[in-house]
């Protein structure tokens, strides 16, 4: 009787089998484990980002922290590094950084000298800053992390202090040429079969409508970002305080690069009730708005309907406090001037005004922002 079993070159197939397949799956799983890596790092830098944007608006302030000055704004300090397995001395690092009035930096405790896992890296170095209050950020941009495998994430930071996340296949998407387009041939009729007529009657002619092609979808437009020159760019940490100067006008000389609107109009005062007014730059009065509750804040009035301005033609703006409590600001810490012009996103601030008498048209020359107003300017 014969004993039943495997031959030699069955075993030999069998194992060789079970080894290709035990080696794709290894492959797949080691793959699938450093995209995770890679997405779990790139969540925690976006965690610190959001963190920085929410305390700077909510101006929290760690203990023994500018303790002789004020809070200017929160950073995060991303330091990039060519090597994946780099051991130099901070060796692709982020860190949450506090910036005071004094311009001296300190690392937030317990959020300082972050580090990616060994197989990632940043594309370069960059820092974030987001100015308090408005936790806008003073230095949109993208950084990219990476791995050894050539996997990205892009993260993106917009001039509101928004972030978000390009993966692989959107990056992809956004690169990528389109194919070329390629037209479906018309298509070609059978041989015609008739039957024998008469010849004095031609046969009727038949034409083939052609095909029509689908109308391409056109992209729906990218939405312009508002801009608040002076909240965004001019800090806190000099604004200046100038009680007695009830019924005056003050603020700056300014004009767009591109076309757009002003949608609102904002004033930094203590005074009981404050107008804001833009002008021509001749002195016409084009639109204003009243705003109550100024509290040592930035009050916003929304206009009624926005106003349109052109791109290259200066304006001005200015608020009238109504009772003492006007403020003033330099664009530094040395008490200077801030260098005009100067340009902020799509507007440029050229110059500086006042006025003795409230809601007159601004137009005496000073050395610095006084009154505090500000524009929303949405680009068209």
């Amino acid at each position: 009787m014969k004993q039943k079993g495997f031959t030699l070159i069955e075993l030999m197939v069998v194992i060789s089998i079970t080894a290709i397949l035990g080696a794709l799956g290894t492959a797949g799983f080691v793959n699938y484990n450093k995209n995770q890596v890679l997405q779990a790092s790139t969540n925690e830098v976006v965690t610190m980002l959001n963190l920085a944007k929410s305390r700077a608006q909510s101006q929290i302030v760690p203990s023994g922290s500018c303790t002789s000055t004020n809070l200017a704004s929160y950073a995060v300090a991303i330091t990039a590094s060519s090597n994946y397995n780099d051991n130099s001395n901070k060796p692709n690092e982020y860190t949450l950084e506090i910036i005071c009035s004094d311009e001296n930096i300190v690392p937030v405790p317990g959020e300082q000298d972050k580090k990616l896992p060994t197989g990632l890296k940043f594309d370069n170095t960059v820092t974030f800053t987001f100015p308090v209050q408005t936790g806008y950020t003073q230095t949109s941009g993208s950084i990219t992390i990476s791995n050894s495998d050539g996997n990205k994430r892009v993260i993106m930071v917009n001039s509101l202090g928004g972030v978000s996340v390009l993966s692989d296949s959107n990056i992809a998407l956004i690169t990528s040429t389109p194919p070329p387009a390629t037209s479906t041939p018309a298509p070609t009729s059978p041989p015609a079969t008739s039957t024998p007529m008469p010849s004095s009657t031609p046969p009727p002619a038949t034409s083939t409508p052609a095909p029509t092609s689908s109308p391409t979808p056109t992209p729906s437009p990218t939405p312009k970002l508002p801009q608040t020159p002076v909240q965004t760019n001019f800090r806190n940490s000099v604004y200046f305080s100038a009680s007695g100067y009830a019924n005056s006008a003050g603020g700056f000389r300014f004009k767009a690069n591109v076309n757009g609107k002003i949608t609102a109009l904002w004033d930094y005062s203590a005074g009981d009730q404050t107008s804001i007014i833009l002008w021509s730059d001749t002195g016409a009065m084009l639109t204003g708005v009243n705003v109550t509750g100024n509290n040592n804040a930035w009050v916003q009035g929304t206009l009624s309907t926005p106003y349109s301005i052109t791109a290259g033609t200066y304006y001005r703006v200015a608020n009238n406090v109504l009772s003492s409590g006007y403020h003033y600001a330099f664009n530094d810490d040395n008490n200077s001037s801030p260098p005009t012009p100067r340009q902020y996103g799509d507007i440029v601030i050229d110059s500086f005004y006042i006025s003795p008498y409230v809601s007159n048209f601004p137009n005496t020359p000073v050395g610095f922002l006084f009154g505090m107003p500000d524009i929303t300017f949405v680009p068209n």
